[in-house]
């Protein structure tokens, strides 16, 4: 485990060790999110976006959802 400070202005330096290991680059867009207490920093890559394809398949269609949602309010506003 290594440690860094972070500046006056918010920012951090992640140690080379770690960059390299994850092939971050000056540039590489990251993904900040607090999980219970800690910061966590994603390479926000297309092999991470990749990683997400498919996961929500399967379940509910929200676009389903609302068009029947709005066929109903119809059938009220008929009424």
């Amino acid at each position: 485990m290594t440690t860094s400070r972070m500046n006056s202005n918010g920012q951090v330096v992640i140690p080379a060790p770690i960059r390299k290991l994850l092939g971050l680059r000056k540039g590489t867009p990251l993904l900040i999110r607090e999980e219970r207490g800690a910061i966590i920093l994603q390479p926000a890559t297309r092999q991470y976006f990749d990683s997400l394809a498919g996961i929500l398949a399967g379940g509910p269609s929200m676009s389903r959802e609302l068009t029947e949602e709005h066929a109903r309010e119809r059938e009220r506003e008929g009424a």
